[in-house]
């Protein structure tokens, strides 16, 4: 990926990145997150948990400030996260939700 290519991507409004995330992911069916003994968290406005991730190792990369410089980025193979990632987390969530 090329520097005008990234700073144009992240410069495009939310709802277009998203689709860019969707079309990249499934074209090299991978997905990036940061990672040091557990995947980066953060929260929005509300207080809702948010686990994110990238389509590109450099999005992950230039995310990994604010107290993220301690993580690497990280990269997980589109079927785990959609076949086991994905439903892990679900049942994670729900067990907190009624423990």
């Amino acid at each position: 990926m090329n520097q005008k290519e990234f700073e144009s991507v992240i410069n495009l409004p939310a709802n277009i990145r998203y689709e860019y995330f969707i079309k990249k992911v499934v074209d090299s069916e991978e997905v990036w997150g940061l990672y040091e003994n557990g995947w980066s968290v953060t929260e929005d406005d509300e207080g809702n948990k948010l686990l994110p991730f990238w389509p590109k190792k450099e999005f992950a990369e230039y995310c990994a400030t604010d107290g993220w410089e301690i993580y690497s980025s990280k990269s997980m193979d589109l079927y785990e996260f959609i076949d086991e990632f994905l439903p892990n987390l679900k049942k994670r969530v729900l067990n907190l939700q009624y423990s």
